[in-house]
């Protein structure tokens, strides 16, 4: 994947009646550092949830054709008490009243170093979605977590979301390719 460039960061919002993550900064996930992520320490068994404002298309942008999520993600240390379970990734409605998509993304983890995983699709859920659509959307991440017994309190990192798809431009017929930051804009790759 080809770098992106000076974005500007996705907006962190909490949803009410979620548990949210203990660490959420705006650009965490869009900086391209392992030195600042979304991240979740609280020794509770739950599933932590954290939206993200989708970034910006392109300007002729008519309706998404393919959507795929890649994360970096990993423990700050490891944790003697509690599981990581799983990562859920979704593309989630302004009302967050339904999904665009939805993709469970890992589970088991147990690397104490940032990892990337593989480029996946997203899971696309009915369709087609428009720029309005998508630019008013949020990235849900979902991660979950199982405390078994004392007082764990390791970091569940979530360091970067790069978002690829394809979309089908304006005047109908050519499809061109794009690459996003969450909530930073984007880059035509073909």
């Amino acid at each position: 994947m080809a770098s992106l460039g000076t974005l500007r960061p996705g907006i962190a919002e909490a949803w009410a009646g979620t548990v949210p993550f203990d660490s959420a900064p705006d650009n965490c996930l869009a900086d391209d550092s392992d030195s600042t992520y979304g991240e979740v320490t609280t020794n509770s068994t739950d599933t932590y949830t954290q939206l993200w404002t989708f970034p910006t298309l392109p300007s002729d942008f008519d309706t998404l054709d393919t959507l795929n999520y890649q994360v970096r993600y990993g423990w700050d240390s490891a944790p003697s008490n509690t599981t990581w379970d799983s990562i859920g990734i979704y593309t989630e409605s302004s009302s967050k009243a339904s999904v665009y998509s939805a993709l469970a993304y890992a589970s088991s983890i147990t690397n104490t170093s940032p990892v990337t995983g593989p480029v996946t699709d997203a899971g696309l859920v009915g369709g087609p979605y428009t720029k309005a659509q998508l630019e008013a959307a949020f990235v849900r991440i979902d991660l979950g977590r199982t405390r078994s017994k004392g007082g764990d309190s390791n970091g569940m990192r979530v360091y970067e979301v790069w978002i690829t798809g394809t979309y089908t431009a304006t005047g109908g017929g050519a499809v061109d390719t794009f690459a996003a930051y969450v909530g930073g804009g984007y880059y035509p790759v073909s």
